[in-house]
């Protein structure tokens, strides 16, 4: 089974890629962000967010365990969250990758001020910190990282 994991800002274009992947690749799609408006009823509420992420590991679990790969769907912008992530991957996956998409960071918030749902920019600005200092690669777990720039056709 492979996990997929996003791993990028707000407004570069990962959940558009993501989506296709999943649909061309009939892997079942996660994002934190739907459970979100599923246990919320909005995206942007981060109250629930241990519940949130708990119920995704739950999905995950179930769906690697029922012999189905996965794309996961969210920021993770912090090497700590990617590493949670890789290793509760590990324990269902034979192979985790990690697509990175990039952009520059103004491109990021351009795109993102034309979204419905806006990320506050001091948030975008703590991601890309943490992108910058501390880049997505194999030494976190991964099998694989794959750098993906969405300003090139």
């Amino acid at each position: 089974m492979i996990a997929t994991i996003g791993i990028g800002l707000p407004g570069v274009g990962k959940t558009t890629r993501l989506k296709k992947l999943a649909a061309e690749s009939g892997a079942v799609y996660i994002c934190p962000d739907d459970i979100r408006v599923e246990l919320t009823g909005n995206a942007d509420d981060q109250s629930r967010n241990s519940e949130v992420w708990d119920v995704a590991y739950q999905r995950m679990d179930a769906e690697l365990a029922a012999g189905r790969d996965i794309v996961v769907d969210a920021t993770s912008a912090r090497r700590g969250d990617r590493m949670k992530l890789v290793a509760r991957c590990r324990q269902g996956a034979d192979r985790i990758v990690g697509v990175w998409f990039t952009a520059p960071y103004r491109v990021c918030l351009h795109r993102n001020q034309q979204r419905e749902r806006v990320v506050p920019e001091f948030s975008m600005g703590l991601m890309a910190g943490w992108l910058e200092a501390y880049p997505p690669s194999e030494a976190e777990g991964f099998d694989e990282v794959v750098k993906v720039n969405t300003c090139e056709r």
